[in-house]
């Protein structure tokens, strides 16, 4: 309760707070109110350990498919197609400008190549995984 208090009174960081919690969870907040966050993440477990079904196991499931990995390589390999879509100056002379405007596109023609890669690494270790996952789930059956 009144957490904007402190826009209303003069001094800005002066104002006092008042924390509401439900009763469940009045001994977590203490907990953290004290700093004990050790005991905070104890209460923790055991109310995640009473709400679980008894025919759940505790470890995680695997990430079967992690498609996230493919959204990343389409981004990246799309900056780098688009990287490479620059195009060379067409200088006649033969100057330092001239010479440092072409380095500067062969430079980022560079970082669009090493953007493809990285994509295709994605992808592949995209499909590594799913591989994977299918050769375990092949296994436990």
């Amino acid at each position: 309760m009144h957490e904007n208090a402190h826009l209303y009174g003069g001094a800005p960081l002066a104002m006092p707070i008042r924390l509401l919690v439900s009763e469940e969870t009045a001994d977590r907040a203490l907990c953290l109110l004290a700093g004990d966050l050790e005991a905070a993440a104890k209460i923790d477990r055991s109310a995640e350990a009473a709400f679980l079904p008894a025919d759940v196991s505790a470890a995680p499931e695997s990430h079967a498919n992690p498609w996230e990995l493919v959204v990343i390589a389409f981004y990246i390999l799309l900056a780098g197609i688009t990287v490479l879509q620059t195009k060379y100056p067409i200088i006649m002379q033969s100057d330092r400008r001239a010479s440092r405007a072409i380095a500067a596109v062969a430079i980022i023609h560079f970082f669009g190549w090493l953007g493809i890669v990285e994509a295709l690494t994605l992808v592949s270790a995209y499909l590594h995984v799913k591989r994977s996952a299918a050769s375990q789930q092949k296994d436990t059956t």
